[in-house]
Parts: structure tokens; sequence; C-alpha cells
């Protein structure tokens, strides 16, 4: 209606038509052309605000197609590196040696069978290979299991590759994990029935069941097909 009487009125004052409908036309394309950019930004403020950032990492060629895809679904995508300087460089601590070990149960096989000795001390490892050894030079009747097999079967054992199975400051850990690591017959049964075995096991070590479950978890290791104490 406004602009019918717009229009009426520059007729009636003799401004020609042509002159009335370019103006009009003009500030049409003008008004249009302003509606439209307000429109344009307060849609890409609601993009903004309902915009989802994921970071991923960096993949050449595959992280490049994931960013292509990601515009279609109003997501924007953060690269991070794979390789960060500080995974190359550590202050990595200094491991101890095997042999300068403390607090350990430790497992000496044979190099002929399938026999083996565990033990636990909480001296350095080597201390307590170095009297095994020298128990096996002396002459004396209270034999120890790896003398009596040396001698019984002239079989030497593997000190160059003494495995440690257990690290623990406890006594009590020390020897329950000694304990279960050289009984097979009680690993075994671990499996098939732990309340059995936790019995057994305070039985032998002549401690209450409860100190038992209170100092071992014991959980299965199904690569290695073997059960790895694991201290609480």
């Amino acid at each position: 209606k406004n602009l019918e009487h717009i229009v009426s009125t520059l007729l009636r004052n003799n401004y020609p038509i042509e002159l009335i409908f370019n103006t009009i036309n003009a500030r049409l394309k003008i008004l249009f052309h302003i509606d439209t950019i307000q429109q344009k930004e307060s849609s890409d403020e609601i993009k903004r605000d309902c915009t989802s950032w994921f970071v991923l990492p960096y993949v050449p060629k595959i992280s490049d197609e994931f960013k292509r895809i990601s515009k279609t679904f109003n997501t924007k995508l953060a690269f991070t590196s794979l390789n960060k300087l500080n995974s190359l460089i550590k202050g990595h601590k200094n491991v101890l040696p095997r042999e300068k070990r403390k607090n350990v149960v430790y497992k000496i096989s044979c190099k002929s069978c399938d026999a083996s000795y565990v033990g636990q001390t909480k001296r350095k490892l080597k201390t307590r290979l170095a009297e095994h050894r020298n128990h096996m030079n002396r002459n004396s009747n209270n034999q120890s299991v790896i003398t009596e097999h040396r001698i019984e079967f002239d079989h030497d054992f593997d000190w160059e590759n003494v495995a440690i199975l257990d690290e623990e400051r406890s006594l009590n850990k020390r020897l329950i994990s000694e304990y279960i690591n050289e009984n097979a017959d009680l690993r075994a049964l671990l499996d098939e029935n732990p309340v059995q075995s936790i019995s057994e096991l305070a039985r032998e070590l002549n401690v209450d069941r409860t100190t038992v479950i209170k100092c071992l978890h014991i959980q299965r290791n199904y690569k290695a097909f073997r059960y790895k104490v694991i201290f609480l």
C-alpha cells in the first residue's frame, strides 16, 4: 500500500513512470542486500555456536580426507602430531642391572632340563647367587636343592639368565610369591579353585586366610598362560 501511494503521488506530480520504477527498484535492491547480509551474519553466528571440534592425530592423506568430510557435518577438526618432542626426548631413570636389584623373588633354571629353583632375598641378587654357588663348592651335609640336582643328574644351572619373578619389600609378600611360583600344583589349583588354594596357602605358611587375601591378588596372564602375582 505504501508503494502504491508513493507511485500515485509521483504520477500526479508529472514524474516519468520509468524514473519512478527505476528508483524504486534500486532502493529495493539495496534493502534486499542489507537484509541478506544480516541474515547471513545471524546464520553464521548460529553455526559457530553449534560447531563441534575434534582433535585427531595427523596422518598424511587420511587426515585430509577426514577434514573434507567433516565440513558437511558442521564439524571442525584440529590435528595433533603423533611424534611429539617429549616422546622422543625423555629423562629416563637409570634402571638397576638385574644383579643389583633387592627384595626380589627369583628363579634359576637348569640348562639341561625343566628343573628350576625359586627363592627370595632382601639383599642384592648377585649376593644371594654368590651364596648358592659357594654352597655347591663346599663339602656340607646340608645340601641345597640346587646342589642335590647337580650331583644327582650332573646338570648345571643357568646363572647368567636368572629371572626376577617379583619385587616386593615386604617379607611376607615375598614368601607368598615364592611359595606360589615354586608350586606348580598350587598354580594349577588357583585356576580351578581359588578358595581352596588360598586355604592351602594359608595352612602351609601358618597364617590365616584373611592375611593371604590381603597380601596378594592373583591375575591370569592369558598370553603367557601363567599366573602373575600382583601385590596390593
